[in-house]
Order: C-alpha cells, then structure tokens, then sequence
C-alpha cells in the first residue's frame, strides 16, 4: 500500500458480498484488531461519520453485487469521495482511500509443489438459498471463508451436499465450472 499502513487509509471500499465478508476485511487488513471488526461496525466506527468509513457507497449489495464489475465500482466510488463529487455521500477533507477486492485462486488445486493441498479451517459461513445462474443447479451452498493452514483467508462456496460447520477442516476440491468448491475433510 505504497508504504502506507492502515492507519494512513481514511476511508474504504470494502468487498462486502455478505455482511461477514466487510467485517472479516476489516481485521485482515489491519483497520481492527481480530474478533474487533463486528463490535467497531456497531458503534458506529465504519459508518459515513465514523473513525474509519467503510463502503460509503452502499457497498456491493447496495448495486445489486455486479459481478465482475465490483472492483471498478469501488474504484469510481473512491475517486468521487477525493474529488468532492459524490454529493449527499461525501465527507470532508477526505485525501486518501482503498478498495478491496478478493480474487480468484490463480494456483494450481492441488496446491504447491509439494504436492500439498489447500485446506484450512471454517472461519465463517452462510447459505446461498438464490443463486446467480452459473450456480442455480448447485443452490442451496454454503459460501465459505476459511482460515488456510498456510496462512491467510479465502472466500468460496461449498456444495451443500457436504454441510460444514466453523471450526470443520476442509479442502479444496474439484472445480465445477470453473469455479473450486470446499469440501469436509474426514
């Protein structure tokens, strides 16, 4: 972040296709210490007025979560808020901001060259009742975000077929569409 750490950041863009996703970003990226990020969000420390703001937007779900646009909607949202143009929204003197934007796994799913495969442990989850198209056949799933074993969180559903709990170990399986998938481990 250009040297900066998160105290330099005043405000941000926050990927927050679930309600959990912001606050899980929120103590990954430093603005609060872990298990801080829900308290903070109550009191009022992310809202427009607050210490840190956090997706003055409306966040994603407030555009309706357009896929594969998200990322510059953050941005555009960013550069109004430092050029003063973002009307009723806009807070004062406001000089520098960030967007955050998950993306896809870029490895391969057996993991590194060792051989090894991505597991972890079930930090959070929630259930997909209504889903986009590209996975209307797999509703209802369990989107997952998971704490890697080798370090780090990663957001991806998980087939309901396998239901998982926090705390449940996992590993990423199979694609389905492109897309990889969790599943429980024994």
């Amino acid at each position: 972040m250009a040297g900066l750490g998160p105290e330099g950041i005043e405000f941000a863009e926050l990927h927050d296709c679930f309600t959990i996703a912001e606050i899980v970003a929120l103590e990954d990226l430093g603005f609060v210490a872990k298990g801080e990020g829900g308290p903070y969000s109550a009191a009022g420390g992310t809202a427009r007025t607050g210490e840190k703001p956090i997706n003055t937007s409306g966040g994603l779900k407030s555009k309706g979560h357009p896929v594969g646009a998200t990322g510059v909607a953050q941005l555009c949202d960013l550069v109004l808020q430092i050029r003063g143009e973002a009307g009723e929204r806009q807070m004062p003197a406001i000089r520098l901001g960030a967007a955050q934007k998950p993306g896809r796994v870029r490895r391969d799913l057996r993991g590194d060259d060792s051989g090894g495969a991505m597991t972890g442990v079930v930090y959070t989850e929630t259930v997909v009742h209504s889903a986009p198209e590209a996975f209307a056949a797999e509703a209802p799933y369990q989107v997952l975000i998971v704490t890697l074993d080798e370090g780090g969180r990663i957001h991806r559903p998980c087939s309901w077929r396998t239901r998982v709990a926090i705390g449940d170990r996992v590993v990423l399986e199979e694609t389905r569409n492109g897309i990889p998938f969790f599943k429980k481990t024994a």
